[in-house]
């Protein structure tokens, strides 16, 4: 009897191992592809920036000074902000019950990249040093927040995807029952995100306004 417990915490314990060591590597190609989205997005930004600089110009002028006097309406912010994170957030939980969710998932961690390395390109383009400055102004604190949701997100997207398509063949109870369970989980990263938008909304949009007087 004590042998067989031994068997089955040792089975368990390989069966943990096993699944830190998918998830770490889940990680490591999301940052990959996240970096060479971040790459290219500054190439890209420093390849036309000859098209954009003019309009960068009319934002620089004057604009700042404006942000500081602006009266902001947090409560039409949030609902703009919380909007458009739900819909990223229900599309990739669509895309993950299909069976085109896993590059759905590559494309979308490359596009953030590419976002990322572009916005940040243009920032440092505009304001130099104090570019990396304000690019980090305009992601804290929700980014915080953001990112580990993110993660979280696409490594219980991913173990969705691959267990109603590729491991056993499953009929229409059985994919259901996998996707119900993952409900929890997804109210959960909900909720999160929720905290995420108010974050963004209220404090970043304070932040951003104190600090505009800087730039």
């Amino acid at each position: 009897m004590l042998y067989d417990n031994n068997e089955n915490n040792r089975g368990r314990s390989m069966k943990i191992r096993y699944g830190v060591s998918k998830d770490a590597n889940i990680i490591k190609i999301a940052v990959m592809v996240f970096l060479v989205g971040v790459l290219l997005g500054a190439i890209g930004a420093n390849v036309f920036k000859d098209a954009y600089f003019k309009d960068m110009k009319i934002f620089g002028e004057g604009y700042f000074d404006k942000l500081y006097v602006l009266d902001i309406d947090h409560g039409k912010l949030f609902g703009y902000i919380f909007w458009n994170n739900l819909k990223k957030y229900l599309l990739f939980w669509i895309f993950s019950v299909t069976v085109v969710g896993i590059p759905y998932m590559v494309f979308s961690v490359g596009y953030s990249g590419l976002s990322t390395g572009f916005l940040l390109a243009v920032s440092v383009l505009k304001f130099g040093v104090k570019g990396i400055f304000l690019f980090l102004l305009y992601i804290f604190p929700q980014y915080l927040i953001y990112f580990p949701v993110a993660l979280i997100t696409l490594i219980q997207g991913y173990h969705l995807c691959t267990n109603l398509y590729f491991r056993v063949p499953l009929n229409k109870k059985g994919k259901a029952k996998i996707i119900l369970e993952k409900v929890p989980t997804i109210l959960i990263l909900f909720l999160i995100i929720l905290i995420g938008a108010l974050s963004e909304a209220y404090i970043n949009s304070f932040i951003i306004q104190k600090m505009a007087r800087y730039f």
